[in-house]
């Protein structure tokens, strides 16, 4: 680190080049220089899956409990699979699958009424892939081969070999993974082309209550301390804490939760060919979430080509700690038929 009349000068440390290739470098590198942002799909990666795998060690049923999701998709199993061709098998496309638990109760009941064909997870982390594949094939010993991982982004060729055709499949993005991405709608797009009637699309979401935003969500809150995950990005470039403030708050614009640091020095981060530069005052994003109502979610899927078949809201109470908001499950099927072995 260098510093200048003020001007702190970092390069990222040795665990950064560790972590990423030359694209991903690029692409984060472009992010913090153009969007002031460090995109947190690559906080998914290294030593940041850790943190994945320490959670789902940490995992009991009270603190499963906690989480909607995987209740959400187990308790309405049954009406999901109902939606599906009589008595045909489904393959599970699970696109980031983190611990496997959003879809163990999937799978569960497929296995119980025997029409589970096989799993095919998509995620850029080959550590999450391998900790999802690991703790599936424990829970279905009798599915372990047809259990699969396909490693890299929701944009390439890892998304072509798991969407391929041979049989009903059942699309799950989980957790909020949709509304994390920098463009859902690109990724709904994509699904449904590769997608034939017969398939399904389960998306699981926080989304607006329809009485509105609380007060408290229409604040900006400073002084939090950030979730190590969160503050991963900013620790690899070089960042260091006592440079910034956090700011957690909701984009009425962009209608984006957020957490955010404000810098309270200028800040040069020099990458390899590029200078991502920082005033005083400047922010960097490091987390963002699409906050929609679940009928604005509805529209969007039916602005990418899809038509909603459920939407089951989960019971409030179980979680603390966390913004206003209600879980919901939706489950949709394509408007149009797959013309091609993998869409266009």
């Amino acid at each position: 680190m260098n510093s200048t009349h003020g001007l702190l000068t970092v390069t990222p440390v040795p665990a950064f080049a560790a972590t990423y290739d030359a694209f991903q470098v690029a692409d984060i590198a472009a992010a913090m220089a153009e969007r002031h942002e460090f995109p947190y799909e690559y906080t998914y990666l290294g030593v940041g899956s850790r943190y994945w795998s320490d959670q789902a060690e940490m995992s009991t049923a009270d603190s499963a409990s906690s989480d909607p999701t995987p209740w959400l998709i187990a308790t309405h199993a049954a009406e999901v699979v109902a939606l599906l061709r009589p008595g045909r098998a489904a393959r599970v496309v699970d696109l980031g699958p983190g611990t496997g638990s959003g879809v163990h109760g999937l799978m569960a009941y497929l296995s119980i009424v025997d029409r589970l064909d096989s799993y095919r997870a998509v995620d850029i982390s080959p550590d999450l892939l391998a900790m999802s594949a690991r703790r599936l094939r424990g829970a279905f010993p009798d599915a372990v081969g047809r259990i699969h991982v396909h490693e890299g982004d929701f944009t390439g060729e890892a998304l072509d070999v798991a969407m391929s055709r041979g049989t009903d499949r059942i699309v799950v993005i989980a957790g909020g993974t949709l509304h994390n991405l920098r463009d859902p709608d690109l990724l709904l797009r994509r699904v449904a082309a590769r997608s034939d009637r017969t398939d399904l699309l389960m998306v699981t979401l926080r989304v607006e209550p329809e009485s509105g935003l609380p007060e408290f969500m229409r604040r900006v809150h400073t002084g939090r301390t950030l979730k190590p995950q969160k503050r991963l990005g900013l620790d690899l470039c070089g960042i260091d804490p006592a440079w910034y403030d956090t700011e957690l708050g909701y984009n009425p614009v962009a209608r984006e939760l957020f957490t955010r640091v404000r810098l309270l020095r200028p800040v040069d981060v020099v990458f390899e060919g590029r200078t991502a530069r920082f005033a005083a005052g400047d922010t960097v994003t490091v987390w963002r979430y699409r906050y929609l109502t679940a009928a604005d979610v509805e529209r969007q899927l039916g602005h990418a080509g899809w038509t909603v078949r459920l939407r089951i809201i989960a019971p409030p109470g179980g979680r603390t700690g966390v913004a206003a908001g209600d879980h919901v499950l939706f489950v949709a099927t394509p408007v149009r038929q797959c013309v091609s072995g993998t869409g266009t």
